[in-house]
């Protein structure tokens, strides 16, 4: 009993802490952490599905922008994706929590798509 209740926590906490899913340009996207968002460097994971299959051959830009407030200008900052077995993975530097809105900026086949989203931590 001890072993599954272990096996379980560990599938748990393996998996991604954040995702968020949607859709764009008739095609499904997904994004996540596999840790909690902070300050400094977040990985991004980004799978786009058309008919439940993983697209291949995007080039997405993921822009997180915070708007401007009393006191503070308009940050904008922005992360070319990176094809990978899992995706696409975009490294974000986050230099404060807040809310960012994102912005992914998806070109694939000669068309141009954005998803707008947004993140609070």
């Amino acid at each position: 009993m001890k072993k599954l209740a272990f096996a379980l926590l560990a599938l748990l906490f393996s998996s991604f802490v954040f995702a968020q899913s949607g859709k764009v340009g008739g095609m499904e996207i997904e994004y996540s952490t596999k840790k909690p968002l902070s300050s400094g460097g977040n990985d991004f994971i980004i799978t786009l599905k058309k008919d439940g299959k993983l697209l291949k051959g995007a080039n997405i830009t993921l822009k997180a922008i915070m708007p401007p407030m009393p006191n503070m200008p308009k940050m904008d900052f922005e992360a070319k994706a990176q094809e990978s077995d899992e995706g696409y993975i975009a490294q974000v530097h986050f230099p404060h929590g807040g809310t960012w809105q994102l912005r992914f900026i998806i070109e694939i086949d000669g068309k141009k798509y954005t998803y707008k989203s947004s993140v609070d931590f």
